[in-house]
């Protein structure tokens, strides 16, 4: 199997940029490795990222514990989707360019689903729902 090996400089790289906080973004949660975060595009309430805070191309280039670490946030961050009235949970990963990959630095997407919502509602609304304090 051929592993992709796009890469970006660690100063280049956006999401790297946010988790050094160089960028602002409306951060749900943090702990000392990953970050999860609202995507600036939300076409969908409550989409959210999660990054490993270390820099690795995607899911293919990442070590056991980067794995670990991400999807520990994911789980934890879905569980208090359920927990703020959400039914469901889609969880999503683009692997490559060709994958669809636009930002190469392992990504995992969270869609909550499930839940009524004004469409009106404001980032400040979203983000004060779904704020994690890290216990």
């Amino acid at each position: 199997m051929k592993i992709m090996k796009k890469t970006s400089k660690r100063e280049d790289c956006l999401f790297c940029n946010i988790a050094n906080k160089n960028i602002s973004s409306n951060i749900i949660y943090e702990n000392e490795t990953t970050l999860a975060f609202l995507d600036i595009n939300q076409s969908h309430i409550g989409h959210t990222l999660v990054i490993p805070k270390q820099h690795v191309c995607n899911l293919l280039n990442a070590n056991q514990k980067q794995i670990t670490e991400v999807f520990k946030a994911v789980k934890k961050v879905s569980n208090y989707y359920l927990n703020c009235g959400f039914t469901g949970i889609k969880v999503m990963i683009a692997n490559g360019q060709s994958s669809g990959q636009t930002v190469f630095h392992l990504h995992v997407h969270i869609f909550p689903c499930g839940i009524k919502y004004d469409k009106k509602i404001s980032t400040k609304q979203i983000l004060e729902m779904l704020k994690i304090k890290e216990r």
